[in-house]
């Protein structure tokens, strides 16, 4: 017999609340890894990079590897204003091993210097659709010469996922938005966005990596025609950190 699905997985914080992730859509069953994507921009640096410092034991303990972090260079399609500065991407081996981690009472004490230091903030989580690269137990930083570019999209998420994948081959990343945290009080039924994490507001997102020079040609080029099909779309380079 069939696993029944899981549309919403929840912890209990405090006596009376309860954090949870919940799928955007109601249909997606919420067993095994998935994704977390951060879009952020930093307000005072010096204390979200503290922040990072202080709860990356946290994370590795979970049991989540850091896919990637990188930082904006330039916007190549879309509107800059949809453009964050930072893209933050980690795995996680199941949900409750995120909502694990930050109901602990030192993450929520440390998360402090992340509200300090964040300005606008998006986050949600993503199935991915590639195998994607080995991820080391511990990040390091990046060293190569490669850039990245982002592409954010709007719409049918299945759909621009698949259709940008078809005309690029094999991104180094490349997901959908499936759930949100979301929380809710005891004897409630329904649950609701936590003012935590502003939900994702992408579709799918696809993360290319070369040389800038091919990368510029790639957004300006075969994903121009899925930007310009999109509900709302951007293209932007990184360099990566981690």
């Amino acid at each position: 017999m069939t696993a029944p699905e899981r549309t919403r997985i929840e912890v209990r914080i405090g006596r009376r609340g309860f954090l949870g992730v919940e799928t955007v859509a109601g249909e997606e069953d919420l067993s095994g890894p998935l994704f977390a994507v951060n879009l952020l921009d930093r307000r005072r640096p010096w204390a979200y990079e503290l922040y990072g410092l202080l709860v990356v034991r946290s994370v590795l303990k979970s049991g989540a590897r850091i896919v990637f972090k990188g930082h904006r260079r330039r916007v190549l399609l879309g509107d800059p204003a949809d453009a964050r500065e930072t893209l933050l991407i980690v795995r996680y081996p199941a949900p409750e091993a995120f909502l694990n981690m930050v109901r602990r009472p030192y993450f929520a004490a440390m998360s402090l210097f992340r509200r300090v230091g964040l300005g606008d903030f998006h986050f949600g989580f993503i199935r991915s659709l590639v195998t994607g690269p080995e991820v080391p137990a511990r990040p390091r930083p990046y060293t190569g010469d490669n850039a990245y570019l982002l592409s954010t999209l709007r719409g049918d998420a299945a759909g621009l996922a698949e259709a940008g994948r078809r005309p690029t081959g094999e991104p180094f990343f490349a997901g959908r938005t499936i759930a949100a945290l979301c929380a809710r009080r005891a004897g409630e039924t329904a649950a609701r966005p936590t003012r935590l994490a502003p939900p994702l507001g992408w579709s799918a997102i696809l993360l290319h990596e070369g040389l800038e020079a091919e990368l510029e040609e790639l957004a300006r080029g075969r994903l121009a025609g899925l930007v310009a099909d999109a509900e709302r779309a951007t293209c932007v380079l990184y360099r990566r950190k981690i």
